[in-house]
């Protein structure tokens, strides 16, 4: 699993805004990618992503063919009061139950606006379903500022 951060200055809102903050951090947009490149994802999965707090009932997840790579990168642009660290939690549902795949910490400074990412390696015949990725912080782990889903296929 690989992970990466890179501050910047605010640029623009790639993929989804929901302003979702816990005390100084906000994630401003989401996204599920085939890569990272230059900071920015590329080839967004689509539908695009968004914080479960925005998404309508009923309204269809990102889908990431497992045919055309083995690797899918989940993007978040946030913005930070004060250093810290930001969580990437991966949970898979099995049996009608979420299973935590992966907990990634990535450390922040302070920040108008950066963007970080984390990657899970897909393995068809154990992954293929329901996923979705929290963000929270390293102090705060259990309030969640985004809850992303997709699914493999």
């Amino acid at each position: 699993m690989r992970i990466y951060t890179m501050p910047f200055l605010l640029a623009g809102v790639l993929a989804f805004s929901a302003q979702v903050a816990s005390a100084e951090v906000t994630v401003d947009s989401v996204a599920f990618a085939e890569e990272v490149e230059d900071r920015e994802p590329i080839n967004a999965l689509s539908p695009s992503a968004t914080c479960e707090g925005g998404q309508a009932a009923g309204s269809k997840v990102p889908v990431f063919d497992s045919a055309s790579g083995d690797t899918i990168y989940f993007w978040s642009k946030v913005q930070a009061g004060s250093s810290g660290v930001l969580r990437h939690t991966w949970y898979m549902n099995k049996d009608n139950a979420w299973t935590k795949t992966a907990d990634i910490e990535l450390n922040f400074v302070e920040s108008h606006s950066f963007r970080t990412w984390s990657s899970k390696t897909i393995v068809p015949s154990l992954h293929i379903g329901n996923w979705k990725v929290e963000v929270s912080t390293g102090d705060d782990p259990d309030t969640v500022l985004c809850s992303a889903k997709f699914r493999v296929m």
